[in-house]
């Protein structure tokens, strides 16, 4: 019974991330090294909740698989070794202004709790 209830709590909260749209005019986009980019058109982008699946590390980078609600899988590197697996993440997305989710990118990406604090909620 709880891990039906921490089942749906989950899906709820990852859907309502899902189809929250970003309204804004502009963003300046900035990385730990202090690069970044400008972003002016942000209509093609989306919040994504999902959870950390697999962790790789290749030549001192972190490469994070992803999972989202609905099974797509995304990856990003970082050279942040602080993530660990059932790390629940908010990503900012870029759709590439494109139907094909395949091609999406992590733009930006926030720790926001593990699997274990969610199921004390649900109890």
């Amino acid at each position: 019974m709880k891990k039906k209830l921490l089942t749906a709590l989950l899906m709820a909260t990852i859907t309502t991330s899902i189809v929250m749209p970003v309204k804004a005019d502009n963003q300046m986009f900035t990385f730990p090294d202090g690069t970044g980019y400008y972003i002016e058109d942000v209509d093609h982008l989306y919040p994504e909740t999902g959870i950390i699946t697999e962790i790789v590390e290749e030549d001192g980078w972190f490469v994070l698989k992803i999972t989202v609600a609905n099974g797509n899988q995304f990856k990003f590197a970082t050279e942040d070794g602080d993530w660990f697996v059932n790390d629940i993440v908010s990503m900012q997305m870029n759709s590439m202004d494109t139907e094909l989710v395949r091609d999406h990118e992590i733009i930006k990406i926030k720790y926001a709790g593990t699997l274990e604090q969610l199921a004390q909620w649900a109890k």
